[in-house]
Parts: structure tokens; C-alpha cells; sequence
């Protein structure tokens, strides 16, 4: 086997070198723009939370690549529908997908993607655990940019020559980065619940002894109804009505308290922040837990 020569070496190293700072720069750019829209400032960061821009921007990256591929798959039956009513009417320089996205199979194919993912929103939205993932905006986001792509990278006309590489990728990005602007997903938000920076939804809350009474004084000045449960053992306190929004580095962490009486349309919030030693986060898996003067708990 031939090895490679200096230059190539070289070049793999310098190619490597770019691609950490790149990972690097799409991380602390992800974490800016999350503080920024949750309005909170972590203190005490160390230089090993710089293995959280890493985490954060592989995980902004595979987040934004499986919608993407969804929203290509999800939309080939709509876009499919769109191309035979432009050549019906046009009956010249009619248009068609490249081959990849052609084909019944994969027709049927996002058919079923779109009846799934309908049945998804549904749930969702009447579980009420899924506020802040905006399934509504998010689906239909990355739904409007696999039909931009299809609609534009990967569309060919009759007699026309197909676009360079460098067109495609300029063309490709602007259609990502619209849909984005416009709809505003909750891509950030599903990437830190993939790390554990964010609680899901449902998750239960816990607040040492130490930190609840001061906690709850503000609330109940704040005119904000949270429902709280004493857990006997530990004298801690825990709630449901709570997002953990940054529980990453640092030695405080942001909780966003969420009066039940609040809706999606019109959500009230308080953030507040809390030393990370005095809380703790608890997500049972198919178990859904109800903190109401009690602790009790029921399967999804």
C-alpha cells in the first residue's frame, strides 16, 4: 500500500485543524445564542467546559441533520404532487427529482413519514409536556426546507445544464437558513435536553431544604401558583411546574418556573438562578409524575 506524501499529510492535518476550530466556533456560537434567548449568564465557567462547545455543536449538528433528512423524505410526496401540476400546466421544459428522491417507493415512503409525524404533534400537544420543543413550528420548518431543497438543489429541467457544486451549496444554505429565521424551531432547546444542560419535559425538580424557602417566597410574591411537594425522607422540595434551563458548567444553575395557570399562547415564566449542589433533576422513563402537595406518579 502506497503511503501518503508530505503534502497530503500536511494538508489532512491542516484540513483537521480547521475542522476543530470550526466545531469549536459552531459551539460557542449554539451556547451564545441559547443564553442568549433564555436570558441567563453562567458563572465560574472553567476551560474543561470547553468540552461542553464540542458536545454542544456535534449535537446542534446531528440535531439539524436528522430534521433535515426528515424534511426531505417527509416533503418528496409533496413536492412530487407540486411537479406534476408545473408539467401539467407548462407541457414544455417540464421538471422532474433527480433519481435519488424518485420513485412509488419513496412516495409511500413520505406518506407515512407525514401520517407519523402528525400522529406525533397530536400526542404532543395533548400530553402538554412538549411546550417548549414547539413541535408545530419545528415539523413544519424542517418540512418547508425539504421542500425548498427539492425544489431547488435537487430539481432538473429539460435541456437546462445542471448548477455547479458551489451554486448548490449556496443555494442549499440560504434554503436551510430561511425556514430557520422564519419559523424559529426549538433546535436549540432539543439539543440541550440531548446533553442534560435542559430537563425535558415532565421531568420532576427536586431544591434542597436550604435553597426552597427563599425560592419559594419569591414565587408566591411574584403572584406565581407553583405547585410543590416535600419529599419526607429528605425534607428536599420537588416540582413538575419547572424547566431546568442551563444545569451545565458552572456552579449555578437557571430554572424556569412555569405557572400551571399559564398556556401555551400566553406561557408565564420566572427564572431563577439556584446553586447546582442544592438541585437535583429526575426524568423516569414512561412515568409521569404529579407533584401537588404529594408525590405520586402514573404510566404515560
Amino acid at each position: 500500500m502506497k503511503l501518503p506524501d508530505k503534502k497530503t499529510i500536511k494538508n489532512l492535518k491542516d484540513l483537521a485543524s480547521l475542522g476543530q476550530k470550526v466545531v469549536l466556533v459552531i459551539g460557542i456560537c449554539v451556547l451564545f445564542f441559547y443564553f442568549l434567548s433564555e436570558q441567563i449568564a453562567p458563572d465560574n465557567l472553567s476551560l474543561g467546559d470547553a468540552f461542553l462547545l464540542i458536545m454542544a455543536a456535534l449535537g446542534f449538528g446531528i440535531v439539524m441533520l436528522v430534521g433535515i433528512i426528515y424534511g426531505l423524505v417527509g416533503s418528496i410526496a409533496i413536492v412530487q404532487l407540486m411537479i406534476v401540476i408545473v408539467n401539467w400546466l407548462k407541457k414544455v421544459n417540464k421538471v422532474s427529482l433527480v433519481p435519488l428522491w424518485q420513485g412509488k417507493l419513496m412516495i409511500w415512503i413520505s406518506i407515512i413519514f407525514l401520517l407519523l409525524t402528525t400522529i406525533l404533534v397530536v400526542m404532543g400537544e395533548r400530553s402538554g409536556t412538549a411546550s417548549d420543543m414547539k413541535l408545530e413550528q419545528t415539523v413544519l420548518c424542517f418540512l418547508a426546507i425539504g421542500i425548498l431543497l427539492l425544489g431547488s438543489v435537487f430539481l432538473k429541467r429539460e435541456g437546462e445544464e445542471p448548477r455547479g457544486l458551489t451554486a448548490n451549496f449556496v443555494l442549499a444554505v440560504v434554503m436551510i437558513v430561511t425556514p430557520l429565521l422564519v419559523f424559529h424551531p426549538a433546535v436549540m432547546n432539543i439539543t440541550m435536553v440531548v446533553l442534560g444542560v435542559r430537563s425535558s419535559p415532565g421531568s420532576l425538580v427536586v431544591i434542597d431544604n436550604s435553597a426552597y424557602p427563599g425560592i419559594e417566597e419569591v414565587l408566591k410574591e411574584s403572584g406565581f401558583n407553583i405547585r410543590f411537594c416535600q419529599l419526607p425522607s429528605s425534607n428536599a422540595w420537588g416540582t413538575t411546574d419547572a424547566r431546568v434551563v442551563w444545569n451545565g458548567g458552572g456552579e449555578t444553575s437557571f430554572v424556569n418556573f412555569i405557572d400551571p395557570s399559564s398556556t401555551d399562547q400566553t406561557q408565564y415564566t420566572m427564572s431563577i438562578p439556584i446553586p447546582k449542589a442544592s438541585l437535583h433533576v429526575f426524568r423516569p422513563w414512561h412515568w409521569k409524575m404529579v407533584c401537588d402537595n404529594t408525590l405520586s406518579g402514573h404510566n404515560d
